[in-house]
């Protein structure tokens, strides 16, 4: 569902069911660090920087060994971010 609000330019809307897959699917953590990543990505577009830098340090330091954490570092440094293993 998310996936389809971005393509339609419903972004906030997209963070929101983005977030009820990390908040519902509590067994299935690359699902849920996957969906933080894509609503983080969301936040960027949606000039809510503040939010953004926020889940993407959340997804680094809850699923450090997801496939989304190399890109959620990424992001952050576009930010002018950093993280370290003690956020």
């Amino acid at each position: 569902i998310g996936d389809t609000l971005v393509l339609q330019s419903r972004l906030d809307e997209a963070v929101m069911e983005y977030f009820k897959v990390y908040l519902n699917y509590g067994r299935y953590d690359e699902l849920r660090a996957q969906a933080l990543m894509q609503a983080a990505l969301c936040e960027v577009q949606l000039d809510k920087r503040d939010a953004a830098v926020r889940d993407l340090k959340e997804l680094i330091v809850k699923f450090p060994a997801s496939s989304s954490a190399p890109k959620a570092k990424e992001e952050l440094s576009k930010l002018g971010e950093t993280v370290t293993t003690s956020e």
